[in-house]
């Protein structure tokens, strides 16, 4: 079972915790993300969209293209909800593997989990 909670009692990110198999900690945020790599056609493409959310170990999103299991990744986040006019912010740059894909949602975008393999915060 997972919980979601908000140690602050706004919007902000929720920290999820329960009985899980993740090692680390994982939040849950709308970060803005920039994805890019190939799609399960072998098409190169960049998109852009939000973070469902984050660990140490990795991220999800939910993306306009299918993926595949093992591809490659190049992945962009600004750790921040405010826009990016307003307020200077730290940013995550990664590199890593599709872990799962998950079958499109009505919306048409599919749940992708991506293990990191490099990172580093800017």
């Amino acid at each position: 079972m997972t919980e979601d909670f908000n140690s602050t009692g706004n919007n902000g990110p929720s920290i999820h915790v329960g009985h899980e198999r993740r090692v680390s900690a994982r939040i849950g945020a709308p970060y803005p993300v920039r994805v890019r790599s190939l799609d399960s056609e072998g098409q190169k493409f960049k998109e852009e969209t939000l973070l469902e959310n984050l660990s140490g170990g990795g991220l999800y999103v939910r993306l306009r293209r299918k993926l595949v299991v093992g591809v490659p990744v190049s992945l962009a986040v600004r750790l921040s909800t405010q826009p990016a006019r307003d307020l200077p912010a730290v940013r995550l740059a990664a590199r890593g593997i599709v872990l799962r894909v998950e079958p499109p949602q009505p919306d048409g975008r599919c749940g992708t989990a991506i293990e990191f393999q490099q990172r580093r915060v800017l």
